[in-house]
């Protein structure tokens, strides 16, 4: 009876070795994800940050338009244009950044649980082996 119980834990903890297994690819599947998305944002951010200045081009000269159509337009490029792209730059891109940082680090955590409850698992297994082993030279 020892042997029989013996092996239905050395079979649900191979069963459990094996989800773990893949629930620990999978999160490492999503962490390299997470981290090319966040290098490509931080790029773009870059990017953004680095052509700035190109929301106000041309610049117009005294000489070449005056009036209130052209105050309309300076007006419009420095309030509209070039707050709604500082805005998509160091707002919204900002937020999305910092979700996916809390994203990695929460994954990285998964992933340390995981491989901590692998350990145990396979630990126990060795044991059970090991007990199994035993069992079967004292019959």
């Amino acid at each position: 009876e020892a042997s029989l119980v013996i092996s239905k834990k050395t079979g649900n903890d191979k069963l459990s070795i094996e989800s773990i297994t893949r629930q620990l690819k999978q999160n490492q599947i999503e962490i390299k994800r997470l981290k090319a998305t966040l290098s490509k944002l931080d790029s773009y951010q870059m990017a953004f940050d680095q052509h700035a200045k190109r929301c106000l081009e041309p610049e117009l000269s005294p000489d070449m338009w005056r009036g209130a159509l052209s105050n309309d337009f300076d007006r419009f490029r420095n309030n509209e244009v070039k707050n709604r792209f500082y805005s998509l730059s160091n707002d919204q891109l900002d937020v999305i950044i910092v979700q996916l940082k809390q994203a990695i680090t929460s994954t990285n955590l998964a992933i340390n649980d995981l491989q901590g409850s692998l350990h145990t698992h396979r630990v126990r297994l060795d044991t059970l082996i090991e007990l199994r082993r035993k069992e079967s030279t004292k019959t």
